[in-house]
């Protein structure tokens, strides 16, 4: 697997970590430590050009050879770019990362199944490249080029070259690929980065990418290369709201799955993928923002009722505070980073932008579910008025993207 891997660069990635273990419910976390130093691989070949003459739109996917992922295969990214661009004029980047779960590996076996562990081909990232809030990045005056990288290493991006605790798949004469996640995505960064005039970087994400966007700009912004703007919708690392469910157990009081449940086994083999400087208690979202390591204006979108996280399913949640309160599971999940935002001086320009998108033919018992409802232009933000700007959470969304892009320097 991966021939043209750098052993240099597998390596280099296996840094000794000084951090203390602490644990919070079921969840195993590390206390703060210092990222390592990023290293950049340059293994990328261009593997087929994809011309889109009609819209006027040029996709390149690329593979990176030093960025493995954890089954089969190797990581993955496509740049779309205007057929009347100019490599040389500098222009914004918008930088996607997709969900798709997050992942662990129990016995060797890769859990929750291997779907999102294997190389992911040019069709699937390409069509992250339209319909929704993409299709309004491209009608953007900005000029933005576009940018969505792979997850196969199903780590919410949060895995930068690191060890992956019971993967048993051979690779590079060794047993165990690491997560690189989060390294891959930086990697297709910096190749777009190096090759057009770039003067803004603007990430975002769905679901776990929601999460590994926040994760990523973390990282650009610890070392010298802060991102511009974060746009992340439906996901955050919340160890409190994952205790929550803990407590609740697997089976719901009326004997139903319980489906925001994980065991103790998962909820400590998931960060262990994870570079060690996501492993902490302070790498929480909401407290990566009120204590300054994430500074980056952030857009967080959220559903009243998001399927995904359980919907208006009411629960004893656990709050950062120390208090229990009841609410809604989607309410428990994003009250932390909600009330993180609010408190926010208005220099720091991030949103907390709840909104009630419902997704037809979902059969789910509230309305407001649509998981990741930037997805969507044909159906409008009820939470809002009639003819208030964010009735249309997309066009709300662009216009502090496009105000973000137009500030900087």
């Amino acid at each position: 697997m991966n021939p043209h891997s750098s052993a240099s660069s597998r390596s280099s990635s296996r840094i000794a970590t000084r951090c203390a273990l602490l644990l919070l419910g079921a969840v195993a976390l590390l206390a703060a430590c210092t990222p390592p130093p990023v290293v950049y691989p340059s293994g990328i070949e261009l593997l087929n050009t994809d011309v889109d003459a009609g819209a006027g739109w040029r996709y390149d996917y690329y593979v990176n050879h030093d960025q493995p992922c954890s089954e089969s295969g190797e990581q993955t990214f496509m740049v779309g770019t205007r057929l009347t661009d100019d490599a040389s004029q500098p222009a914004p980047l918008w930088a996607y990362l997709h969900g798709g779960g997050v992942g662990y590996y129990q016995d060797g076996a890769p859990m929750p199944n291997a779907v999102n562990k294997t190389q992911e081909p040019a069709n699937r990232l390409k069509s992250h490249l339209k319909g929704g809030l993409a299709d309004r990045v491209k009608e953007s005056p900005a000029g933005f080029r576009m940018l969505a990288v792979s997850m196969c290493s199903h780590d919410t991006y949060a895995g930068f070259n690191s060890p992956d605790p019971g993967n048993d798949t051979p690779y590079e004469g060794e047993v165990g690929v690491p997560t690189t996640g989060g390294s891959s995505a930086l990697a297709a960064i910096h190749f777009v980065e190096q090759r057009y005039a770039t003067d803004d970087v603007v990430l975002a994400g769905g679901s776990a990418g929601s999460a590994g966007a926040m994760n990523v700009g973390y990282w650009m912004e610890q070392h010298g290369e802060k991102p511009t703007a974060i746009v992340a919708d439906s996901g955050v690392v919340n160890a409190h709201f994952a205790a929550t469910q803990s407590a609740i157990g697997p089976t719901l009081p009326d004997g139903t799955n319980n489906e925001c449940y994980r065991s103790d086994e998962a909820l400590a083999a998931i960060p262990a993928r994870w570079d060690p400087a996501f492993q902490t208690l302070d790498a929480q979202h909401h407290l990566r923002l009120t204590s300054g390591q994430l500074t980056v204006p952030l857009m967080h979108v959220w559903n009243t009722n998001d399927s995904n996280q359980c919907g208006a399913r009411l629960v004893d949640c656990q709050l950062p505070d120390g208090t229990t309160q009841v609410m809604g599971s989607t309410q428990c999940e994003n009250r932390p980073i909600h009330d993180a935002i609010v408190a926010l001086p208005a220099s720091r320009h991030s949103v907390d932008f709840e909104v009630c998108v419902d997704k037809p033919g979902l059969n789910y018992p509230e309305d407001c579910d649509w998981h990741v409802p930037t997805q969507t232009n044909d159906v409008p933000n009820t939470r809002a008025a009639a003819g208030s700007p964010e009735r249309d959470h997309n066009g709300f969304v662009m216009a502090w993207v496009e105000e973000r892009v137009q500030a900087t320097p």
